[in-house]
């Protein structure tokens, strides 16, 4: 997949099934800040996750039941919306504010996910 991709690799994995071999397969292949969609699980054996490669390649792993066709649709139009952050839950401040971004996140007083802005070169 990194050769089709271009080394990229891929950026949304739905899984399924959760066999820990298939796990490995696809692993490997995520992008950074690549997603994995845990959409089932036939397999009762714990999959072999690895926590250092998902914070350093800024990855996710996000668990979605789809037990009937509204959740299913529900979570293909999340895949295609790029699983975006609600507006309301995101802390936009200038880059040069970062400090200040942590700070909220340390005090744990951060309303959602923080987003700094670079300014266009």
């Amino acid at each position: 997949m990194r050769e089709v991709t271009g080394e990229w690799g891929v950026d949304c994995v739905i899984d399924n099934l959760g066999i820990p071999a298939i796990w490995q397969q696809y692993r490997d292949t995520l992008a950074d800040m690549g997603r994995v969609v845990d959409s089932g699980v036939i397999a009762r054996d714990p999959l072999p996750v690895r926590l250092l490669p998902f914070y350093l390649r800024s990855q996710s792993l996000i668990g979605v039941r789809t037990g009937n066709r509204a959740h299913i649709a529900r979570l293909w139009r999340d895949v295609a919306a790029g699983f975006r952050v609600p507006e309301a839950f995101v802390d936009t401040r200038p880059w040069e504010a970062v400090g200040d971004a942590h700070w909220t996140i340390e005090m744990g007083i951060s309303r959602g996910q923080a987003v700094l802005e670079v300014p266009a070169a």
